[in-house]
C-alpha cells in the first residue's frame, strides 16, 4: 500500500471543526490507494467514534506505527469455527430440523487415568456465546473473508446468520446442558450436550462444535492437577502427614507459575483457574480475575 501521510493535508480539508472525518469517506480513500477493503474496515472498527467519525489525529498515530491506545479485538462468532463448516449447511439430508450433539472424554493412554475432572464451559459460554454475538457488521464480515477464502461464492450460508439476527435479534438458538463445573466422572461420559431450538437452525449445533471442544484444555488441566493432588495426599499420608487444614496438607504443595509458558493469556487465565480447582497456590494473576 502506498504511503498514508501525504494524504493528511487533504483530509484536513475534507475535515469537521472538531479534526475527524466521517469512516466511510476515509474507508473510501484507503481502499482507493490500495488497501484491502477487509483491512480498511478493521481500521476503522478501531478508529472510529461512536459517532462513526475518525480522529485525524488518531488516523496520524496510526500510520506513523506509534499508536495512542491498544489495539481491539472484535469477537466474530461466526469466524470462530473451521473452514470446512461453512459448507456443512448443504450436506444435511432434506427435512433435518434438529441436531443433537455431546462432547465427551474419550479416555487417556494412562489406564489408571479412568476420570476426568470436568472444568471450563462456563466460562467459553458467558464469554462468546451469551447477548446477541450476531450483528450485521459481523455478517457482513463474514461475506469479505469467504469470499476471499474460498474459491467461488456459495459456501457462506449468509441466509441462516441473517435469519438469526431477524427472528432472535442475533442471539443463538441454542440449548446447552452439562454436568457441574468441576464434577469427577468416569471418561466416557457425556459431559455436555447441545440442541439447536429452532428447526430452521439445525445446522448451528455443530458449526459452534470448534469453539466449544476448546474446553478440552481447562478440563485437561483441571484433570491432571487432580491427579497430582492425589498422588501427593497418598505421599503425604504415607509419610506420617497429620496437618490436613489450610494451609497444611496438599492445598500448597503444587504452585502453578505457568503463565510465561502458555500461549497467550487466555490460555494461562483458563489453565490457571483449572488449577484453582484443586490446589490455592498460585503466581498466575491472570487465573485469579
Amino acid at each position: 500500500m502506498a504511503d498514508l501521510s501525504h494524504i493528511f493535508e487533504s483530509l484536513k480539508e475534507l475535515s469537521a471543526e472538531d479534526g475527524t472525518v466521517g469512516v466511510e469517506r476515509l474507508k473510501h480513500v484507503l481502499v482507493k490507494i490500495g488497501m484491502q477493503d477487509a483491512d480498511a474496515k478493521s481500521v476503522m472498527n478501531v478508529l472510529q467514534t461512536s459517532e462513526g467519525r475518525v480522529s485525524l489525529d488518531d488516523f496520524a498515530a496510526w500510520v506513523s506505527l506509534k499508536p495512542q491506545m491498544s489495539v481491539a479485538w472484535n469477537d466474530n462468532i461466526i469466524l470462530a469455527t473451521d473452514s470446512y463448516k461453512f459448507s456443512h449447511w448443504k450436506q444435511y439430508p432434506p427435512g433435518t430440523e434438529y441436531v443433537y450433539s455431546y462432547f465427551e472424554s474419550r479416555g487417556c493412554e494412562r489406564k489408571e487415568w479412568n476420570e476426568v475432572a470436568f472444568f471450563g464451559l462456563q466460562y467459553f459460554l458467558k464469554r462468546y456465546l451469551l447477548g446477541q454475538v450476531i450483528t450485521q457488521a459481523k455478517i457482513d464480515e463474514a461475506v469479505t473473508m469467504c469470499s476471499e477464502h474460498f474459491i467461488g461464492d456459495g459456501l457462506f450460508y449468509k441466509e441462516g446468520f441473517q435469519y438469526i439476527l431477524e427472528k432472535h435479534g442475533g442471539k443463538l438458538p441454542i440449548s446447552i446442558k452439562a454436568i457441574p463445573e468441576g464434577m469427577v466422572v468416569p471418561t466416557k461420559t457425556a459431559l455436555f450436550t447441545m440442541v439447536n431450538t429452532d428447526p430452521k437452525c439445525y445446522w448451528l449445533t455443530n458449526f459452534l462444535e470448534t469453539l466449544l471442544v476448546q474446553v478440552w484444555y481447562p478440563m485437561t488441566v483441571c484433570t491432571n492437577s487432580r491427579y497430582q493432588k492425589l498422588s501427593i495426599h497418598k505421599a503425604l499420608a504415607e509419610t506420617g502427614n497429620e496437618d490436613w487444614g489450610i494451609p497444611g496438607g496438599s492445598c500448597f504443595k503444587l504452585h502453578d507459575f505457568g503463565f510465561r509458558g502458555v500461549s497467550s493469556v487466555e490460555s494461562a487465565a483458563l489453565g490457571g483457574a483449572a488449577h484453582l480447582v484443586n490446589f490455592l497456590g498460585t503466581d498466575t494473576v491472570a487465573a485469579l480475575l
